[in-house]
């Protein structure tokens, strides 16, 4: 998925952070930028995610909580300490919305009338 249209399914999406909350959107977008731009994916630390963004890192990760748990968002590596003092930033796969699927609507058969509906009576 490429970065923009995820982003804007991040600004389209019924259930995104909202109100004082809406400073986790500034995270999911800064760990957009960081991502590669055509594939999505690309590896990002929390600490610098919140850097980025303004924000404590506890609301990075709570931001990233959210999109991970919304299914826009999948980590590919878990970052690390190395034995030199370093750290190794997380990997991270941007997806799309998965697709809703309408519920079935059922359709009485033409030999079913109003009638036989209404008191609960269908012909098989």
């Amino acid at each position: 998925m490429t970065r923009d249209t995820w982003k804007r399914q991040l600004q389209e999406h019924p259930d995104r952070p909202q109100g004082r909350q809406r400073r986790q959107l500034d995270v999911l977008f800064a760990l957009a930028d960081q991502l590669d731009a055509k594939t999505g994916e690309g590896n990002a630390s929390v600490l610098d995610l919140a850097k980025a963004a303004g924000v404590s890192e506890r609301t990075a990760r709570r931001a990233i909580g959210w999109a991970t748990t919304s299914g826009l968002l999948r980590r590919t590596d878990r970052g690390h300490h190395r034995w030199d003092g370093t750290t190794a930033p997380s990997g991270w796969q941007l997806l799309g919305e998965p697709a809703v699927m309408p519920d079935p609507v059922m359709v009485p058969s033409d030999a079913t009338t109003d009638h036989d509906l209404q008191i609960g009576r269908a012909h098989v």
